[in-house]
């Protein structure tokens, strides 16, 4: 007892959420992003290629489709994170568990990016508003892209399954933030900022509520009035 006691504490409270921002941090698909915002924002191709997509609009041809595509990709990675969480070989509690965790991530990444549009002021590329900086198109899908990683790692499948649905989550989110370009929506520094932070949230929440050693359960209080989560610290 004393021995499983130990391990407990070593496990949960701060260090677990530490180690899970760690995680999220140094995944490659946070650091590297911000690394290109940065090279982007800091050098004049963050408008010039800007001005090639809204100009050419190479992958949607116009802003109807584009707009209209942007949304079905965006609901695309959130069903795909979904399916692969409910594939996962555990009990329906555990699954309960996952759908919970991820879906608050999701949550969380959309508001988080919400906050990003009311705090930092940037012009549109095209000049219709000033809340740039932030988008739920390319934050949301690279949130589920991530998650959906995340759960295809517990998943047996051959790999040429698991390749293909990452690639196709990841493809989806990358569609997704790009097309908002070519609407001169978004900046591409704005695109990147927008998918590390959805990346970091969604692999902080998988990695400190998901983990084995957890204790997280539902409770349902009298009458079924309320759902109590119970996570210990």
């Amino acid at each position: 007892v004393p021995e499983r006691s130990q391990s407990a504490a070593d496990n949960g409270g701060s260090n677990r959420f530490i180690r899970a921002a760690k995680s999220a941090f140094y995944d490659y698909g946070t650091w590297p992003l911000l690394l290109g915002a940065t090279a982007f924002r800091a050098s004049e191709y963050d408008s010039k290629l800007t001005e090639f997509a809204m100009e050419r609009k190479p992958l949607f041809s116009d802003n109807e489709n584009a707009a209209r595509s942007t949304d079905l990709l965006r609901s695309f990675d959130d069903a795909l994170a979904m399916g692969t969480a409910l594939a996962v070989n555990e009990s329906w509690s555990d699954k309960s568990k996952r759908i919970v965790t991820e879906s608050a991530a999701l949550f969380v990444t959309r508001f988080r990016t919400t906050q990003m549009n009311a705090r930092v002021s940037r012009e549109y590329p095209d000049g219709s508003g000033d809340d740039a900086f932030g988008s739920h198109h390319a934050a949301s899908p690279f949130a589920a892209a991530a998650l959906t990683r995340r759960n295809i790692d517990s998943i047996e499948m051959p790999g040429w399954a698991s390749t293909g649905i990452n690639v196709s989550s990841y493809a989806a989110a990358t569609a997704s933030a790009w097309g908002r370009i070519e609407m001169g929506l978004h900046y591409p520094s704005d695109q990147l900022v927008s998918a590390a932070v959805g990346n970091f949230v969604a692999i902080f929440f998988h990695d400190a509520f998901l983990s084995d050693d957890l204790m997280l359960d539902f409770t349902l209080l009298p009458e079924g009035s309320y759902l109590a989560l119970r996570i210990p610290f």
